[in-house]
């Protein structure tokens, strides 16, 4: 009684109309927060139990400030790991040859004014053979040293130093740099604008490196910094990031894979070597069988009878390392170790017995094309700037006048084709339909279109000075010891006959 009169009496409830039917006002809810409706949206940044430990090491600091704390310990791991692995080694060795082959790049100058060109080509060939300052590195050598330095420590250093002693006209030298040198002392707390090592503006740009030139047999605690302007010293580096102040080594990315790979190796082998030493074991299994004592392990003989006591019998352990997935696995590890440059897989291993033309092709142009883009990121960098020194210190001395406008172009050396014959086809017709140019087919060769004519006119003229036919010839035409007759109708079946060889320029 007393319950229906309380519900009497009581204040009603508010009603609210939803749809068809009238409903009680429900406590109001509060709204989802941003964050919340972030998370929702993006997946990739939500943090829970399963995805914390992947999580933890991401500390949203700047590049500077990782390489801060990293750059020493990557690059002593990577160092270690490439003198420990032979594949590392490899790849690398493999990346310098095509990158840098066996002399270098060509220089060619461009302007209006030829003898110019050609004098200073000759001044920076002179230059080129003997580059570094004690003598030992020509030029291909030190590049190769660079890319290698690349690898293991993301950046190289060098010091633009003159070489008093030096004969010719030229003596600038480079002083190469191990890049530890740069940044020894930690100057952030002396100057805000030193940043391990480098000293810049409020931009970024650099005013001078702090360089430690303590003799490498020095062992002392205290390194001996000095300030070198940036004018002198070349620093290069793949920038990732804004306001980068140091490189990052290659191998980075992939050096917890490589190491994982020398590990795994090593274990397979431990397990393989263990199965094979354990020899044959004795048992039985026969229940009226007495047993026997023995020793925990006796020497069988090879070649010999051995005859088992009564009831007991002898097997062998079968190995079950490396397993079917091994060669799969192992592919996949090593596949990683030239994903910085593009490698493929074939040319890390050297072993194509898995490609056909197509696909060894494919693989390889992705590998040629990162080639070429590292090549161009190089002579922008740094070789335009060292003929830059090399001209300007000519033209001081009087050997060189320059004109107003002067390019250079740079021919790499190339790397042999999967197919020559095929490769020398299509040349031959992108020079025919006008789609491409001498220099452009000599400079796919790794040659130079000018140095080639001249050599072919040697020749020719060494030929007729013999009365032997030349094979050198227009275009689309001149068969060997055919004379042109301007005719070009008059061509009968014997011309076409395959016994003659049309000759072409590359």
């Amino acid at each position: 009684m007393f319950g229906r009169l309380k519900r009497i009496f009581s204040k009603p409830k508010p009603w609210k109309w939803s749809g068809t039917a009238r409903q009680a006002d429900s406590p109001a809810k509060e709204p989802a927060s941003a964050s919340a409706i972030n998370l929702r949206r993006w997946e990739s940044g939500k943090t829970n139990r399963l995805n914390s430990a992947h999580w933890t090491p991401v500390t949203g600091q700047t590049i500077n400030q990782d390489l801060k704390s990293y750059l020493e310990t990557i690059r002593t791991r990577a160092e270690f790991e490439v003198a420990t692995n032979s594949l590392a080694e490899g790849a690398i060795n493999t990346h310098q040859v095509d990158m840098v082959g066996e002399n270098g790049p060509l220089l060619q100058v461009l302007s209006d004014n030829p003898d110019y060109n050609a004098k200073l080509e000759e001044v920076w060939a002179d230059f080129w053979e003997n580059p570094d300052i004690n003598g030992q590195l020509p030029g291909p050598e030190l590049l190769k040293l660079w890319l290698r330095t690349l690898w293991t420590a993301g950046e190289f250093v060098a010091q633009v130093v003159t070489d008093r002693s030096a004969k010719g006209t030229i003596r600038t030298r480079l002083h190469n740099l191990n890049p530890r040198r740069l940044g020894t002392l930690d100057t952030t707390a002396i100057d805000d604008k030193v940043i391990m090592g480098v000293e810049r503006t409020a931009t970024g740009k650099p005013i001078a490196y702090h360089i430690d030139k303590s003799p490498e047999t020095d062992l002392s605690q205290t390194p001996k910094v000095v300030r070198i302007l940036a004018k002198n010293i070349i620093h290069e580096f793949h920038h990732l990031e804004a306001g980068q102040a140091r490189g990052i080594p290659w191998l980075s990315a992939s050096l917890q894979d490589v190491a994982d790979l020398r590990d795994y190796d090593n274990e397979v082998l431990d397990a393989a070597r263990a199965a094979a030493d354990s020899g044959n074991l004795i048992h039985t299994t026969h229940p009226d069988v007495e047993p026997v004592v023995v020793e925990e392990s006796c020497e069988i003989e090879r070649r010999t009878n051995t005859v088992l006591p009564p009831g007991y019998t002898a097997t062998q352990m079968t190995p079950q390392q490396p397993s079917t997935q091994y060669n799969d696995y192992h592919d996949e590890l090593v596949r990683r170790l030239g994903s910085y440059v593009a490698m493929p897989l074939m040319i890390i291993k050297h072993d194509s017995r898995k490609h056909n033309y197509s696909s060894a092709r494919f693989d390889d142009q992705g590998y040629n094309r990162a080639n070429k883009t590292l090549q161009g990121w190089l002579a922008r960098r740094v070789l335009n700037r060292l003929v830059e020194m090399v001209a300007t210190e000519a033209e001081r001395a009087g050997v060189l006048k320059r004109p107003e406008r002067v390019k250079y172009k740079w021919t790499w050396p190339a790397r042999p084709h999967v197919d020559d014959q095929k490769e020398a086809k299509g040349s031959s017709e992108r020079l025919a339909n006008c789609t491409s140019s001498l220099r452009d087919e000599c400079a796919a060769l790794g040659k130079d279109w000018e140095e080639l004519i001249e050599q072919q006119g040697r020749e020719k003229k060494a030929l007729e000075a013999q009365e032997l036919p030349s094979p050198f010839g227009r275009i689309g035409k001149g068969l060997v010891g055919e004379e042109d007759d301007g005719d070009d109708d008059q061509e009968t079946t014997e011309t076409k006959s395959d016994e003659r060889l049309a000759y072409y320029y590359p």
